[in-house]
Parts: C-alpha cells; sequence; structure tokens
C-alpha cells in the first residue's frame, strides 16, 4: 500500500506540473486553457484517490492492532485462568 500511496502522490505532482508547464508554451489560448482544466482536474482525482488509500490503510491498521490486541487479552485470560488452575490443585 505504502507503493501506491508514493505512486499517487508523484501523479498529483506530475499533472499538477504539466498545469503549470503549459503556462509558458505557445498554445492558444482556449486550447491551452482546456488543457490546463483537464490536467488540474486529474491531479485532484489523484489526491482524492490518495487520500481514499491513505484512510482505508489507518482503518485496516487500526483494526489489525485492536484485533492483535484482543487476541492478547483472550490468550492472558487463558494463561491466567490456567496458572491459576494449577496452582490451586
Amino acid at each position: 500500500m505504502r507503493r501506491v500511496l508514493r505512486y499517487l502522490e508523484w501523479e498529483t505532482a506530475t499533472w499538477s506540473t504539466r498545469a503549470e508547464w503549459l503556462n509558458e508554451r505557445e498554445i492558444p489560448a482556449a486550447t491551452r486553457a482546456g488543457m490546463r482544466v483537464y490536467a488540474l482536474k486529474q491531479a485532484a482525482v489523484h489526491r482524492v484517490l490518495r487520500a481514499f488509500f491513505f484512510k482505508q490503510l489507518n482503518v485496516s491498521l487500526n483494526d489489525a492492532a485492536a484485533a492483535s490486541l484482543a487476541i492478547d487479552d483472550a490468550e492472558d485470560r487463558s494463561l491466567t485462568a490456567l496458572f491459576d488452575k494449577d496452582v490451586t490443585a
């Protein structure tokens, strides 16, 4: 997932750079405006995708950590119960 986030970050920067680059070119104004809007839209799409995946990754990591803690707690209770049973017997 780290690579996906990096790629989307790179794509966002690339499209933003393309939008800036168009300002320096000798292209008819209407064409340049359309190309610039398209580049900015692509940058926004990749930015939103990156934010979505980043949020999903954090939710997944939080769920995994919570599940791991729940398993650890259950194992601790089982071992404690087993130990208490052995000590009292």
